[in-house]
């Protein structure tokens, strides 16, 4: 189906981040796409799985455990890749990504180096044709003990300074001196 040579081999594990240099060490150019979500969707999921009892979902990993490991891989990423230029990450986020950003999709494909099939662009749509239902139905929120916890320990600034650096649609280059 891709009209290059190299075997693409995709996997989706959140926690990848912790590993960066272990996974390049065992695989010769390896491309990352950091997959980027709004930290408030992020603690809505924790809590709704921490709160269902036929989860096997730890019932403390609620928005607190989301903080602490949304902060975690935006610093992880960061110092594995920091403010050099690197040509194997791309800052994807997930709200464009699913929004169906034609931009977005071209940029990803770009950055693998596959060329688009018609599959691929159909797969896209069905995948995210329902994107904008599904934010219209969402019925969970957050309490406002759980916002300010979120908006007052969040790294917002690290999460834009990936985003400008290594997103496809952001140019803007950016230098953060710590950490």
């Amino acid at each position: 189906k891709f009209s290059n040579k190299n075997l693409i081999v995709g996997d989706k594990n959140p926690h990848y981040y912790r590993f960066y240099q272990e996974i390049e060490e065992q695989f010769k150019n390896v491309k990352w796409i950091f997959l980027v979500r709004d930290i408030n969707d992020v603690a809505l999921s924790y809590n709704k799985r921490a709160a269902n009892p036929k989860d096997a979902w730890p019932e403390e990993s609620n928005y607190v455990t989301a903080v602490e490991h949304w902060n975690s891989s935006l610093t992880k990423t960061w110092e594995h890749f920091g403010d050099r230029k690197v040509n194997n990450l791309l800052v994807c986020e997930y709200e464009k990504l699913f929004a169906y950003n034609e931009d977005y999709f071209k940029e990803l494909v770009d950055f693998l180096d596959v060329e688009p099939s018609t599959e691929m662009h159909d797969f896209y749509r069905v995948c995210t044709q329902d994107w904008k239902q599904i934010l219209a139905s969402k019925t969970e929120n957050l309490d406002e003990v759980q916002l300010n916890y979120i908006n007052t320990n969040s790294q917002f600034e690290l999460k834009k300074a990936l985003i400008e650096k290594y997103s496809p649609l952001e140019k803007e280059q950016v230098s953060i001196a710590k950490v």
